[in-house]
């Protein structure tokens, strides 16, 4: 992270009320939650069958790379 970009968070996060953050981030970046549900878990792996089902294989493909870093 650029000095600059770094200045601008600590800036945003040290302000006393609301900040608007512009964050760019992976397409397909998964957002984790502290604790995942089994109900998770199985929507997710729905998710996946679907997917790879309907022929979005490559959809599959990019969001291991993103999130597994390969």
């Amino acid at each position: 992270m650029g000095a600059g970009r770094s200045r601008a968070l600590r800036a945003a996060l040290a302000h006393d009320g609301p900040a608007l953050v512009d964050v760019v981030s992976a397409r397909q970046e998964l957002a984790m939650p502290p604790k995942a549900t089994l109900g998770q878990a199985l929507s997710f792996n729905l998710f996946l069958m679907k997917a790879v089902m309907d022929g979005r294989a490559a959809q599959i493909v990019d969001l291991a790379r993103v999130n597994l870093r390969i």
